[in-house]
């Protein structure tokens, strides 16, 4: 299964003398049991004997319990006492076996359903069809090769949606990885059956986040969750560092063996929503980003605590909602859409408090001079002005529709113009915040004060440039 993974993760395998011989035993004796039962019991033996007889499994319903179970006795298999010695078998098994005990959670119906899966139903199924009574000979050593391939590990996987590297795929983040899945083996990653995947679209980027363990998988749950916010802050550090689209759609995780994979994620397995529309031009990431972002990171992580705690003043408040909305952008297909997410991380970042006139005057004031050059204030005042019109007869009810069902109300350049402002507006507001900067309203103040004063506008811009701000972080 994993024989497509571009990085692999395979160890070696499990030595012979970690292995359990209680093993084989015990699957002797279960053959030589149910080696007569139906073909419609034979696919899960030993997962149906083990559910059968027990009284809290919603599997079944109370007048199906009794007729099954009288089907089964009437083998002379006597299930109940079967049942019991199983799991008694079963649990030393895992006991004594430190590998399969990982692999199945500590839980022996996870154990038996491998068993069956991989071993005692196609015995049993060959062997009825004629084919001989010492099959066990050829098929046992196939089973122990396939559970003890190799060491136990889980994989936590995001993908990287409209994202490419070029020149370099060495770039890590802590425990995180980029790679680059291959096509072909996307299929298996999603749980499809196909030599290739029909819910991941070709040129929607092949890029990954990675991260491993090897801790059980019965906490997996806590852990993708936790993993998943992980992967929220690289999605985030990489949408502030460039202007393309990058956003992760959707995730999975993959174990090691590949039978742990049928244990613990049977069927199509993946959380999100897979972004089918292609997106141009591509984020990619060059041999010289690596130092910067690299930076970038370090700087995030060395402010983590402080930006966990945004929420607990009026512009950290500002600044989530800025970047809640101007994240949701990068998920958007439609141009309207993509539209109101960024209007709103404006508006968030430069209403001013109690305003209910003038509103598009102000905060285009307020925008263009944080983010506009000394010699193009007003070009961006003018641009922001503009996409506040557009703003109003889209909110309103107002727009010309025959243009927005042409794809003609924004063009593509205005888009990523006004999210190129936007996203460097609230980097802006964060460096801000991390200067000790609280009050949204002095900053507003602040602004407005430099309209008509060249030493704080001066004043202001430095106080939240990055590059001067990174500079400061490294040295320190």
């Amino acid at each position: 299964m994993l024989n497509y993974f571009p990085h692999p993760i395979l160890d070696s395998a499990i030595p012979p003398k970690q292995r359990t011989r209680l093993l084989k035993p015990l699957l002797d004796k279960c053959y030589e049991k149910l080696k007569r039962v139906s073909p419609q019991f034979a696919q899960l033996p030993l997962t149906l004997i083990l559910k059968l007889w027990d009284s809290e499994d919603p599997t079944f319903r109370p007048n199906e319990f009794d007729q099954i179970r009288s089907m089964v006795d009437s083998w002379g298999i006597e299930g109940e006492k079967f049942r019991n010695e199983l799991l008694t078998e079963l649990n030393q098994i895992l006991k004594e076996d430190s590998h399969l005990s990982v692999c199945c959670g500590g839980e022996p119906l996870n154990l038996a359903t491998a068993i069956d899966l991989f071993y005692l139903s196609e015995l049993i199924r060959t062997s009825t069809a004629g084919y001989g009574e010492k099959l066990d000979t050829i098929y046992y050593p196939i089973f122990e090769n396939r559970i003890y391939l190799t060491q136990y590990k889980r994989a936590a996987i995001f993908h990287l949606f409209n994202f490419d590297i070029e020149g370099t795929d060495k770039l890590t983040f802590d425990d995180w990885t980029l790679e680059n899945i291959s096509q072909y083996f996307i299929p298996t990653l999603l749980g499809e059956s196909t030599p290739f995947s029909r819910l991941h679209p070709p040129d929607i980027g092949n890029y990954f986040l990675v991260c491993r363990d090897s801790a059980s998988p019965k906490d997996t749950s806590n852990w993708l969750d936790s993993k998943y916010r992980e992967a929220l802050g690289i999605q985030g550090l990489l949408q502030y560092f460039k202007d393309e689209i990058v956003h992760i759609d959707y995730y999975t995780v993959l174990y090691q063996p590949d039978w742990v994979n049928t244990i613990w994620r049977m069927g199509t397995y993946f959380f999100g929503n897979i972004r089918r529309a292609s997106v141009t031009p591509k984020y990619k990431l060059l041999d010289e980003d690596v130092p910067k972002i690299q930076t970038l990171w370090m700087a995030y992580k060395k402010n983590y605590d402080k930006l966990s705690k945004l929420s607990s003043s009026k512009l950290g408040q500002a600044i989530l909602r800025a970047d809640r909305h101007f994240s949701n952008y990068h998920s958007k297909d439609r141009k309207e859409e993509q539209f109101i997410e960024l209007i709103i991380a404006l508006e968030s970042l430069f209403s001013p408090a109690g305003a209910t006139q003038e509103l598009t005057y102000r905060i285009s004031q307020y925008a263009s001079i944080f983010l506009g050059k000394e010699e193009n204030v007003f070009g961006t005042y003018e641009f922001i002005k503009d996409m506040l019109v557009k703003r109003g007869s889209l909110f309103h009810g107002q727009y010309d529709v025959v243009k927005v069902e042409n794809d003609q109300f924004l063009s593509a350049e205005e888009i990523k113009r006004f999210a190129s402002y936007i996203r460097c507006a609230i980097l802006g507001f964060i460096i801000l915040y991390l200067r000790n900067e609280w009050n949204l309203e002095e900053i507003h103040t602040k602004l407005v004060k430099a309209l008509f004063d060249s030493e704080t506008r001066k004043e202001i811009r430095e106080k939240a440039d990055l590059e001067l701000f990174l500079k400061e972080t490294i040295s320190n």
